[in-house]
């Protein structure tokens, strides 16, 4: 072999030096900013939204069928797999910015890649929002019902627990009538927080004397929390008729408070129908009790 071949191989192995020694540098920063936090507030959820390839499938087979220019571990030094195979994030958000069928890193691709590729960790799949335009010179933006398929796909992965969405601005100028879309197709039911089935927790005790107050045109729904340090939230459930049904079903989620009390009016009740109201407790890690007694009021 020529010494220039030489050569070649030694700034070969230079620069793959290089490189392990910055992602090491990397990783070392998200492990002690991992450590750091739980010692401060262990419920605390530390997670990374990084670019939406890990790797293409061209370099490592283990990557996604993809031809992103940039990726995390060739060019960001970020190595987010073995992050979450050590467990240093709770959770990740891969930045899948480009819509279904993109040729270079088609949407569907990546948000399937990270569900096969989640590791145990929480996954929410990110969705770039800030496309969205009536002028963009992709048909797929101009419209809302991109954002809609993508939803309906993560929402078909097993291990995706919820969707984010870049960026917040995007629903202030409210393109394409996004909100809308959100409101009316994606969101039309409030909902809890996903539990973190990385982090050890527990549910906390029921809420106790959930009983009916008010008078006049209000009534008013008051009960006891849990008697614990934890931050406690409430979600409160009505029902159609004299018993509770399904509280998994999201259609029956009324309202998430912090109070220990709701008043409801009149106008909530049409047509003289039955509801049925339970309440449940949560900790701040979002693990949810077992249901109160109920409450069933008439008008």
């Amino acid at each position: 072999m020529s010494s220039f071949h030489l050569s070649l191989l030694h700034q070969q192995f230079l620069a793959d030096e290089k490189e392990d020694w910055r992602r090491n540098n990397v990783d070392l920063l998200i492990q002690q900013l991992q450590v750091s936090i739980k010692a401060l507030k262990p419920w605390v959820q530390f997670g990374i939204s990084p670019f939406g390839v890990w790797r293409n499938s061209s370099v490592d087979p283990s990557g996604s069928d993809t031809k992103a220019k940039q990726t995390n571990y060739d060019d960001l030094y970020a190595d987010v797999i073995k992050w979450m195979k050590n467990g240093w994030i709770d959770y990740v958000v891969p930045q899948a910015y480009w819509h279904i069928g993109f040729e270079i890193a088609d949407h569907k691709v990546i948000s399937e890649w990270w569900n096969r590729n989640s590791y145990g960790r929480n996954l929410y799949i990110g969705h770039g929002v800030h496309r969205l335009d009536k002028k963009s010179k992709y048909k797929a933006w101009r419209s809302s019902t991109e954002i809609e398929k993508q939803v309906q796909l993560s929402r078909s992965e097993k291990n995706v627990s919820g969707d984010f969405y870049f960026s917040s601005r995007v629903f202030q100028k409210d393109p394409v009538r996004l909100n809308k879309t959100i409101r009316k197709k994606i969101y039309p039911y409030p909902a809890i927080l996903p539990v973190n089935q990385a982090m050890e927790g527990a549910s906390p005790d029921a809420p106790t004397n959930f009983i009916r107050g008010g008078f006049g045109s209000q009534e008013t729904l008051l009960w006891q929390g849990p008697e614990t340090d934890e931050r406690i939230y409430y979600a409160v459930y009505r029902f159609a008729g004299n018993s509770a049904g399904d509280y998994n079903d999201p259609a029956n989620l009324f309202l998430i408070t912090s109070k220990q009390q709701l008043s409801l009016k009149k106008r909530f009740f049409l047509f003289r129908r039955t509801c049925t109201f339970i309440v449940t407790a949560l900790n701040r890690l979002h693990y949810e009790s077992k249901p109160s007694s109920t409450v069933t009021i008439r008008y």
